[in-house]
């Protein structure tokens, strides 16, 4: 008798696909190799918690025995700009040719300008800590009532050098923020 399937959805942000353990493949690959796991990749450049928090169906429509999240280094670094700024500027929209010199000449200012911004906003990450363990409560809650898989949260990656650098205050954010690895059974599996 063949072995069964097991289906394993992978949901966060575009880290999920990098993150990987010294010297080697991505997680993400590493799972897709092996012959009796089917790996679902639903994360995206991008992706906030809220994303994933206000479209359950998404995760609904693979029917996976496994869920692993992997949020919170988008949500709690430091930004330069507010979200809805960046979301103008850094996610599709359609513009006039005027708009796309402005849109050019605003990235240029904020990608060389964005250890300053990110002092003149006060170091505010684009959710506060006790928002984003809300947003992470409610996805949790909302895939164990609708879904039978079992969940697996990640801890969130530390920024390293290069982007505290760039984004200062975010270590010590992410550090403080109360979400650490975890892993959850549906009431159904008991």
């Amino acid at each position: 008798m063949a072995k069964k399937i097991k289906k394993i959805l992978i949901d966060g942000n575009s880290v999920v696909s990098r993150v990987c353990p010294q010297d080697g493949d991505s997680y993400l690959k590493l799972l897709d190799n092996l012959s009796n796991i089917s790996v679902i990749n639903i994360s995206k450049g991008h992706k906030l918690i809220g994303e994933s928090s206000r479209s359950i169906d998404s995760f609904l429509v693979h029917d996976p025995d496994f869920i692993i999240l992997n949020f919170g280094i988008n949500e709690l670094c430091s930004r330069s700009i507010p979200l809805s700024l960046y979301k103008y500027l850094y996610l599709n929209v359609k513009r006039t040719y005027v708009g796309y010199f402005f849109e050019g000449l605003a990235k240029y200012f904020e990608s060389n300008l964005r250890p300053i911004l990110v002092n003149i906003r006060l170091r505010r990450s684009w959710y506060r800590i006790k928002q984003f363990e809300l947003a992470y409560e409610e996805l949790i809650n909302n895939i164990l009532k609708y879904s039978a898989a079992k969940i697996i949260c990640l801890t969130i990656n530390l920024p390293s050098k290069r982007v505290e650098k760039q984004l200062p205050g975010s270590y010590n954010r992410v550090k403080k923020c109360g979400i650490f690895f975890d892993f959850f059974v549906p009431e159904s599996a008991l």
